[in-house]
């Protein structure tokens, strides 16, 4: 007994010492990606040194000669502290989240693909003026330095997954589109309604949609209800669209207070954004100063400059308007790969999605759209009712870029009303105050509808 007791306590102190070893070895691998809070580095395209300090709190400071190098500056820092999140957010925006999390994410990269977010994001980006994409590509030029002098121990979950990809400036593009398909969501409220329309009378639908009496909505919705409960039956599974997994549930408040109305003279303003708790936070404090400006407030990871705070001049805030922006029409195919339209038959325009699944052979997706938009029903059934689905964030020449970086510089509440009507999307109340009064104003592009007879 005594050799097997002996043999036994020197296996399992062996294990011990190689158990301590492994936890040893993958904290000090975890300790690696850890950034550290003093050193210098290198951003290629800089104009003179950045000085970057950080408050007790981790919130940074940037000291830069202009906004071009803080934005550098700023996208260094981002890709610091939460490059994973910014990989997820493009991902998730461009279809390629099963590339790595298998075919679990493969409902929601379909949709992202039909939807084609990262193909417009490239169209807008082409289309941006030369000061705009100079902001972006210096922004990317810090994410990449941070990436390129870390690799795979860039962020801990790169370890596992390999190096991240290098930013590319269309990526920062892909927040707005996110946000726009966030705050705005009423499509899959239209199908709800139309599945509900061969059952309930008209007046228990006005009592759960009350009519707006805008641009002659309730007829239009009582003749689109009529098309719906037509086909009724064949909508019954496409209730089951798949929920985005970064839809979160969303509330906001702002307010503003003349200066005639407070103790200073001054304006006050304060807006609480009520998205989704996360963890990392949505959010990335920090303080920007050059010669010229002050930026203080809340970035976005994968976005240069500030999209809540103020500035030397002006102070702003958004919440979403819960606008409808967003519409489902019913096609009719007529013949092989057409469909009718007032002018008389036209085909589908149609393209290849090729999705990679981790662990698992590719998936070709065919994508078809017509004149309103990406045929979404074939998400659900390529053979069943053809639903195509129009968004404002989606159609061209999306300038949001162009009106953030406006903002950031805005001097006057008027400054500011200029830059929200270059805000294309997404809908959202922009509360705004400078030194001597507020204002009021609405971002985005809100479809014209047609009233029906």
């Amino acid at each position: 007994m005594r050799p097997l007791l002996r043999f036994l306590r020197t296996l399992l102190t062996a294990l011990g010492v190689l158990l301590l070893l492994l936890v040893v070895g993958v904290g000090g691998l975890l300790w690696t990606t850890l950034p550290s809070r003093n050193g210098t580095f290198s951003i290629p395209g800089l104009s003179a040194p950045v000085d970057i300090t950080f408050d007790a709190h981790g919130i940074p400071f940037i000291r830069a000669a202009n906004l071009t190098d803080a934005a550098a500056a700023l996208g260094y820092l981002h890709a610091r502290d939460r490059m994973f999140q910014m990989d997820l957010m493009r991902r998730a925006a461009s279809g390629t989240l099963s590339e790595i999390a298998g075919p679990a994410t493969l409902p929601m990269d379909k949709e992202m693909r039909i939807l084609g977010l990262r193909r417009a994001a490239v169209a807008d980006y082409a289309a941006l003026p030369e000061d705009a994409k100079r902001m972006l590509e210096a922004y990317a030029s810090g994410v990449n330095a941070w990436i390129d002098a870390h690799g795979r121990f860039s962020a801990p979950e790169f370890l596992v997954l390999g190096a991240p990809a290098k930013w590319e400036p269309v990526d920062s593009l892909l927040w707005a589109k996110t946000m726009g398909l966030w705050l705005s969501g009423n499509w899959r409220q239209e199908l709800a309604r139309a599945r509900l329309a061969a059952h309930l009378s008209k007046e228990e639908l006005s009592a759960l949609w009350p009519a707006q009496h805008d641009a002659g909505r309730p007829s239009a919705m009582r003749e689109i209800d009529s098309r719906f409960a037509a086909i009724e039956n064949d909508l019954r599974q496409l209730a089951t669209f798949p929920e985005p997994f970064t839809q979160p549930d969303q509330a906001s408040n702002e307010w503003a207070v003349d200066g005639s109305r407070s103790a200073t003279g001054a304006p006050l303003l304060a807006g609480d954004p009520h998205l989704a708790f996360g963890f990392p936070s949505l959010w990335y404090l920090a303080r920007i100063d050059t010669p010229d400006e002050t930026l203080v407030g809340a970035t976005a990871p994968g976005v240069p400059g500030v999209v809540l705070g103020h500035n030397r001049d002006i102070a702003w805030t958004f919440t979403t308007t819960g606008a409808d922006v967003q519409d489902i029409f019913i096609e009719t195919p007529v013949g092989h790969g057409e469909y009718q339209t007032p002018d008389g038959p036209k085909p589908f325009s149609v393209r290849e999605e090729v999705i990679h699944v981790r662990g698992e052979p590719d998936v070709t997706l065919n994508v078809r759209e017509t004149r309103h938009g990406p045929v979404i029903s074939d998400l659900i059934d390529p053979t069943g009712p053809v639903l195509a689905v129009e968004m404002a964030n989606l159609t061209p020449g999306d300038t949001s870029a162009v009106g953030l970086m406006a903002l950031n510089t805005a001097k006057t509440v008027e400054d500011a009303g200029h830059a929200a009507s270059l805000i294309s999307s997404p809908v959202q109340n922009l509360l705004v105050a400078d030194k001597e009064k507020i204002a009021l104003y609405m971002t985005g592009r809100v479809p014209i509808r047609c009233r029906t007879t």
